[in-house]
């Protein structure tokens, strides 16, 4: 690939060529650039959207089986200190637990995608009776997480050609 200042001397070096031929040429280069970049970012992006997303469930997986009491409260329909709503988050901390660490290894993403944005949307409608507040924010955007990761159908791993600085 030319860089600027080669592509910027050729079009000098040649005689009779207009101005407006001159901006097309770099237009052209600009626009090489910039698609090159879009590319090589929408492979790096899919890479950072996984692993962000396994992150944040390995971090919420860990707390619910850790602490389990301090989030029966947000069981639906059952009072906080029963054994069922403990029993409850426990399965949902190792449900999402085993989703994070999936999507971190990349084993099967689209399946832990999905079930992590049922979990979130079973999460979401706890949350509801509450109505809209940050923690119900904040899940909304890890389920736009979810869906983000379950929707690419790309590796998520870059090309060595496309890591910068490697040619």
């Amino acid at each position: 690939m030319a860089s600027r200042s080669q592509v910027a001397s050729e079009i000098r070096a040649e005689p009779g060529i207009t101005s407006d031929a001159k901006a097309s040429g770099i237009a052209n280069w600009l626009n090489a650039q910039i698609v090159g970049l879009l590319r090589r970012s929408e492979r790096w992006s899919t890479l950072a959207a996984r692993s962000l997303l396994a992150v944040v469930l390995l971090t919420f997986g860990s707390q619910e089986l850790y602490r389990p009491l301090f989030w029966t409260m947000y069981v639906p329909f059952l009072s906080p200190r029963s054994p069922v709503a403990e029993a409850a988050v426990l399965a949902h901390g190792a449900v999402i637990f085993v989703a994070g660490a999936a999507l971190a290894f990349k084993v099967a993403p689209r399946f832990w995608a999905l079930l992590s944005a049922i979990a979130m949307v079973a999460v979401l409608l706890a949350l509801l009776p509450q109505g809209y507040n940050d923690i119900f924010a904040r899940d909304l955007g890890v389920l736009g997480l979810c869906l983000a990761v379950m929707g690419t159908g790309q590796s998520g791993h870059p090309q060595p050609d496309e890591i910068p600085g490697r040619q």
